[in-house]
């Protein structure tokens, strides 16, 4: 909760003050939607936690989390417009695992089992810069997404890992693709989907855990 409120009185604040700034950035605006994300894990081996040693031979299983964003045009070109996204971005994964209930009189188990279900949050305060070239497709407007991501990791939930064995900052990628149908609707909106991956792993203890996920976010220029 504390990484979210950091967050959004940052984007808060961006929003308020852009528009005293608006001769240098041409547009800028806000952008909300949902991350579909999971956590890979490659070099699969024990990992050690501390002195204790757990087996790990998974991919972790997708799951939703919400993500809000402010951006504005740094500059505008023939068919190029190139933005800066400031983002709040939650990631993460969930694995459900069923276990055989044991007693002392059936140690390989009585016939009944139980469920337990696990989330890992990875609450991350993101940069982009974007390259969007873009073209018109009747009274639509498409374009595709390109460009770097910085991000620092401000906390963690659910994830068995000592504090300096997480990486606070990660360099990536987004890709992705656009359609601003305003025109259309007559509505100041566009929809995005995104994939943002890591050029590296954000834990490493033995095994290494990567981020994957989607984006898919509607947002409007104020």
């Amino acid at each position: 909760m504390k990484a979210l409120n950091l967050t959004l009185s940052l984007l808060l604040t961006f929003v308020l003050f852009m528009p005293a700034y608006s001769q240098v950035f041409q547009d800028f605006g806000i952008k909300a939607g949902a991350t579909i994300s999971n956590i890979q894990v490659t070099d699969i081996g024990p990992i050690e936690i501390g002195n204790q040693f757990y087996s790990v031979d998974y991919i972790e299983d997708n799951v939703a989390n919400p993500s809000v964003a402010c951006y504005t045009d740094l500059f505008k070109l023939d068919n190029l417009d190139v933005q800066a996204e400031l983002s709040y971005m939650r990631k993460g994964a969930t694995r459900t695992s069923t276990f055989v209930v044991t007693t002392v009189d059936n140690p390989d188990g009585n016939g009944q089992t139980v469920s337990f279900t696990n989330e890992i949050g990875l609450h991350y305060l993101g940069l982009a810069l974007i390259a969007q070239p873009w073209g018109q497709v009747g009274d639509a407007r498409l374009y595709t997404i390109v460009g770097p991501t910085f991000s620092y990791l401000l906390g963690s939930s659910g994830l068995l890992a000592l504090p300096d064995q997480l990486s606070k900052f990660q360099v990536g990628y987004t890709v992705g693709v656009g359609v601003d149908p305003s025109k259309i609707v007559k509505a100041n909106v566009f929809l995005e989907i995104r994939y943002n991956g890591d050029v590296r792993y954000f834990y490493d203890a033995g095994a290494k855990f990567w981020n994957r996920s989607w984006l898919f976010c509607v947002g409007t220029k104020l």
